[in-house]
This record gives structure tokens, sequence and C-alpha cells, in this order.
């Protein structure tokens, strides 16, 4: 079994909690997000949605 990461940072270098979103408020085709993904925070661009989910594209990794 693996353990799970732990990095050292100063405090400027952590991000809050992220405001809830009330559902209905919705985003749009390419609205700029960051989205948490793969155990981080990544910007990327919505790029379509089904139902309530959303799909993002990751330019820096064509994910």
């Amino acid at each position: 079994m693996s353990n799970l990461l732990v990095e050292t940072v100063s405090a400027d270098e952590v991000r809050p909690v992220p405001p809830r979103i009330k559902f209905g408020s919705g985003f749009s085709a390419f609205d700029k997000v960051d989205a948490f993904d793969n155990d981080g925070w990544w910007a990327g661009k919505v790029s379509g949605q089904r139902g309530p989910l959303y799909f993002v594209y990751f330019e820096t990794t064509g994910d």
C-alpha cells in the first residue's frame, strides 16, 4: 500500500476552499475555470456539458 503524498509549502501557496456553486448557476462553453482533477487544481476551459456534469479541457496537458 502506498502512502499519500505530503509536501511542505508556505501559507501563500495554499489555496482556500472554493465557494459552493449554486446548482443552475452554470458555466458556458469556453469559460475559464479551475477544476479539481488528479489530486490538484488545474486551469482549463469548459468544453462541454452532459446534465449537471461539465467537461473541462486542460491546454497544458491536452486532457
